[in-house]
């Protein structure tokens, strides 16, 4: 798909050697494609290799944010692997008093890390120096190069 049938366009100068923009003209006489429509894989190609930039974003929308809705907000319980990060909380007897579990294997299915905490969701102490120390386990143990998450960020920077 052509960036021209996306709903949304940012118009962005771009300033490039001249040999550079000729060999583009180039590519895109001989491939039949626009010169737009090489720039733009060439950065999606370019935001892909980065990718580690991204993690921590990633972490923060598709973890934390879903986290504090399903914990904070609907005081429900969550269960979800992220990566080879196993994370699971649950309500206790006790109001506001959840139990927390992080667990992380490697390619071996292997117990490499094993936590489990009592945590109270009312004090905002506690409850982000859980998730700093989820993050951090996260960024740890995760191999950004795993199939599930370059799928995820081959997804992102698709932008279809």
């Amino acid at each position: 798909m052509s960036l021209k049938d996306k709903k949304e366009q940012a118009a962005k100068p771009l300033r490039f050697d001249r040999r550079m923009a000729i060999d583009v003209e180039r590519l895109a006489k001989k491939t039949g494609r626009s010169q737009n429509d090489i720039i733009i894989a060439a950065i999606r190609k370019f935001l892909y290799e980065n990718r580690d930039i991204f993690f921590e974003d990633m972490l923060e929308e598709h973890l934390l944010k879903r986290l504090d809705y399903e914990i904070e907000l609907m005081h429900e319980q969550y269960d979800r692997h992220f990566g080879c990060v196993y994370l699971q909380i649950f309500k206790t007897e006790e109001p506001n008093i959840y139990k927390t579990h992080i667990e992380v294997k490697n390619s071996y299915t292997e117990l490499i890390l094993d936590e489990e905490k009592t945590l109270d969701i009312t004090s905002k102490e506690e409850w982000n120096s859980f998730k700093e120390r989820l993050v951090a386990v996260c960024n740890k143990y995760i191999d950004i190069d795993s199939k599930d998450i370059k799928v995820f960020f081959l997804d992102k920077f698709t932008y279809d």
